[in-house]
Parts: C-alpha cells; structure tokens; sequence
C-alpha cells in the first residue's frame, strides 16, 4: 500500500519525493539525534527513541535536515514496519479469537484501513485537506514517531499474547520480548504506555504473576535507552519528556508532583467530548449506543473468550483512546489521536462483527422456527 501512495495512487498535495505531510516535532527530533551523534545529548521534550534512531542513521549516512533523513525513514515505517503489521494484527487476531477467517479478516481490514480512511473523509467538506493530512500518517509514510511507537505495541501485544498460550521457559522469554517492545515503544512515544498496560492489567486479573514479572523487567531493558538519556541531560533517570513537567526530580534532589500541570484533566476530557459530539445531541446519542454496543461486545467476549482474550482485544483500544481523551492533544486532531486506538482494536472489531453476525442467525433461526411452528 505505500508504494501505491508513493506512486501517487491516489495523489496526494502535499507528496514530493520522500516526503508526506506529516505533522510532529521534525526538526527538533533530527536536532536531538545529531546531538546524540556528537556527543552532546540535550534535554528534551520528546521521546529519545526516534532522535536516536536518527543518530545512528547520522553515523552511518550523515545528513542534516529533516530531508535528508526520509529516505531511511519512510520505508523503515512504510514498508517494513508496515509490511510486518499485516502479520502482527493477523496473528493477534487469530490468538485472540481462535478463528482464521477472523485473522485474516483483521489482517485484511489493516491492509485496506487507509483507502477506507480515504474514503471516509471523502465525506467531509475539507476532504482534501484531511486526505493530505491523515493518510500518509495512517500508512505509516512519515518520519515521526507514531509508526514506530504503534508497531512496537502491536508486537508486544501479540507476543504477550502468544506467551499466554505457551507454558514454561518459552512462555516467561516471549512475556520479556514482549515487556521490550512495549518499553522500546514508550522510548518513542510515552502514550504507548496505555497499550502496553491492557496487556498488565490482563496478566494480573488472571494472576499470572512470573509473567507479569517478566513482562515488566522486559519493559524496563526496552526503556533503558530512554531511561540512558534521563540520565544524562536531566538531574534524574525518572525525569521522562511529557511527564517531567509535573513529575520527577529537581536539581536539588527534591521530588515533586505538580497535579495542576498534568497533561490530563476533566476540562480537556470535557473539550474532546465537545469535539466528539460536535454539540450535537443527536450525534451524542449515536455515539452513546455505539459505546453501549461495545460494551455488551466486550462483556459477550468475557463470557465466551475468557477475561484474558476480552481484556486484551477491548482494553488495550480503550485505555489508548482513555489516555487521549483526557489531554489537550485530542481536541485539536481528534483523527490523529484515535488512529493508535482504531489500529489496536482491529481483533476486537472483527471479532465483534462476527458475533453479531452469528447472533443475527441464531435469532433469524429461532424466529423461523417460531414461524414454522405456528404454521402448524
């Protein structure tokens, strides 16, 4: 799928060469990583995962400008990373669900996600200006963070998922492989956290305790690269972007927390559901039948899945759409930040789809035979 948009399949405004519209902190990543390279690493209000991986593309090919940069990272995110999701998702899927055609359903669904994007937004009045926006991001064509950061939950979901099945040493190593790529991807982007705690949350409600040890010892040694950059540009190794702002260490050794300059508040969840919502009490209440229908999907899945399987397939979604809601970011590009969300609960939406369809025939079953019967 990306090299059709890099063939302009369809054309998009902004596309030149390498690059897409892409949104985020660009220049400033490429600055940090030829900090990193030189030597000087500098305080930052980022993730040091992707300055990082500029660094050491710095090494080995030079480079200055965000530009220079893009033919290394587009089809690192584009093509590889995203060439490898269709396996992740379809494996996720079929882990989840028990199903094939259910994998290979999500697997398909994830294929074609950006021209449905594309197809969406063809609804809106801006549409060309959404398209330019979001489909490059949703195809992973950039050098931001996001690709990354999503793909790396979406490994440590399926490996966790794949541990939970397994038993012995291969399980506890697949929950530390798994626990890395959810640290590596919280170096990118910290917002990952949300994921990776579904699949915590389902390790400890089901009580398996060496598992959750080894996933979270495994999410510390792929955090450390983070944790290495605290370390050295800030007076102390907690002191993470986008939370040392309320939380962490002063200069003196004292630990603070500074609850009125959290990033979530009930204001900004207030200002998402406004955006939601467009004011609309009509849309409001399509939205609240759509989340009640979730929920008896969820509570449907408990039952014939098992907590472990519904916590994983609905949880992960939602505490990434949670986090999102609650912080200033979601009000001014809703579309953005429920990508990470739409792109995680795949499984759940084939899977929910396919139950209702399978409840569809049961009662389509009963009344036919209500029917016969009364015709008797």
């Amino acid at each position: 799928m990306g090299m059709l948009l890099m063939l302009d399949v369809p054309k998009l405004a902004s596309h030149d060469g390498w690059y897409f519209r892409h949104g985020g902190d660009a220049s400033l990543y490429v600055e940090l990583g030829i900090a990193i390279d030189s030597g000087h690493p500098k305080p930052t209000t980022v993730g040091a995962g992707l300055p990082l991986l500029i660094a050491l593309i710095h090494r080995l090919a030079g480079g200055e400008t965000y530009y220079d940069f893009l033919p290394y990272l587009v089809p690192l995110n584009g093509f590889l990373l995203a060439g490898a999701s269709v396996w992740i998702v379809g494996q996720t899927a079929l882990y989840l669900s028990g199903s094939c055609r259910q994998a290979l359903l999500a697997a398909a669904v994830w294929i074609f996600l950006g021209y449905a994007l594309w197809l969406g937004l063809g609804l809106h009045w801006d549409a060309e200006n959404l398209r330019d926006a979001h489909l490059s991001r949703q195809m992973w064509m950039n050098g931001i963070t996001d690709p990354p950061s999503l793909f790396l939950a979406m490994l440590g979901l399926m490996l966790t998922v794949r541990a939970y099945s397994a038993s012995g040493n291969r399980a506890l190593m697949t929950y530390a492989f798994a626990g890395a790529a959810f640290g590596l991807g919280c170096a990118f982007r910290i917002h990952t956290a949300a994921i990776a705690a579904a699949a915590f949350a389902a390790l400890l409600w089901n009580r398996r305790w060496s598992g959750l040890a080894f996933l979270a010892a495994g999410f510390v040694v792929g955090f450390s690269p983070q944790l290495w950059h605290n370390a050295v540009t800030s007076p102390s190794i907690i002191n993470t972007p986008y939370l040392s702002g309320w939380l962490g260490f002063s200069a003196d050794g004292r630990f603070y927390f500074r609850w009125n300059v959290m990033p979530i508040s009930p204001g900004f969840f207030r200002d998402s559901i406004a955006v939601l919502t467009r004011g609309n009490w009509l849309v409001a209440i399509v939205e609240l039948a759509l989340l009640l229908s979730v929920a008896y999907a969820f509570a449907r899945c408990w039952r014939h899945r098992g907590s472990f399987a519904a916590l994983v397939m609905f949880g992960a979604p939602a505490a990434s759409l949670a986090l999102h809601v609650t912080t200033f970011v979601f009000a001014g590009d809703p579309i953005r930040f429920s990508l990470p969300a739409i792109s995680v609960g795949l499984p759940a939406a084939v899977w929910a789809a396919d139950s209702a369809l399978e409840l569809a025939r049961i009662l389509m079953g009963r009344f036919q035979l209500r029917f016969a019967r009364a015709e008797s």
